[in-house]
């Protein structure tokens, strides 16, 4: 049996984007269960994937899939993942991979200790600059105009601003989902090549109702999250078309 919409938040939510002028209250009330309804539904049939958002290193944006310009994301921190990835230079799936930054696995199934591999060693990069095996920092995350949490990674140089931000969290009792992030760009160079640096502030508290709605939806996808496949686009930053300023090579 079909339940009312009992808020009228959860209801704007259902139908933002619909037009109900001309619509008596108990229409625009049956539309928003009928709506809510075949949302659910329409996730059937699929594997769903969260849409991944990217970064614009010269224009410092974020780029979503549709490719709208973004300056600022507000977001729902659901759920972080240290992950590593070591590619062949031309390659778009890594040599060897990590989803949680202390076990690497490579091509051939074989398992290493990320901290006692030769590749994470600082001057293992190319022409011994940095690390060959590059550390990122995945995020998931719900946004106030996503019904579905969305993807986004952060490449090597905005490791330290993400600890740093969520470390100063933990210190204050601030949980991920109990206040919303700020999150926005700023440039900076790194051996000579242009990246985009990430920079996060503290958003709006989330209100306890929405906390428990909150943390329903990230139990219903946190676990495939987890093994969702690193490629090249984990660790690579977009650059305007036309520029010739690639990001920093594998």
């Amino acid at each position: 049996m079909p339940t009312a919409v009992t808020t009228t938040q959860a209801q704007q939510l259902i139908l933002a984007g619909i037009d109900t002028t001309g619509l008596t209250e108990a229409e625009v009330q049956e539309l928003a269960i009928v709506m809510g309804q075949n949302f659910e539904e329409s996730r059937d049939g699929i594997n769903f994937r969260p849409q991944r958002y990217k970064i614009n290193k010269d224009a410092q944006v974020f780029v979503d899939p549709f490719g709208n310009s973004i300056d600022e994301l507000k977001a729902i921190v659901l759920f972080k993942q240290k992950t590593r990835g070591l590619w062949e230079e031309g390659n778009t799936t890594p040599l060897c991979s990590s989803f949680d930054g202390i076990m690497g696995t490579d091509e051939n199934g074989n398992s290493r200790r990320c901290a006692e591999c030769p590749q994470n060693a600082w001057g293992s990069g190319k022409e011994g600059r940095g690390k060959a095996c590059k550390e990122m920092r995945r995020m998931f995350l719900l946004t106030p105009d996503n019904a579905l949490p969305i993807q986004i990674s952060f490449p090597p140089t905005s490791i330290g601003a993400i600890d740093n931000f969520f470390s100063a969290r933990l210190t204050n009792r601030i949980s991920d989902i109990a206040r919303q992030v700020k999150f926005s760009l700023v440039p900076t160079t790194n051996n000579g090549y242009k990246f985009a640096l990430a920079v996060l502030k503290n958003g709006d508290d989330v209100p306890p109702k929405q906390i428990l709605d909150v943390n329903k939806l990230r139990q219903k996808f946190v676990d495939s999250w987890k093994n969702i496949a690193i490629d090249d686009e984990d660790y690579m930053q977009d650059a305007v078309e036309g520029t010739g300023d690639d990001p920093e090579p594998y």
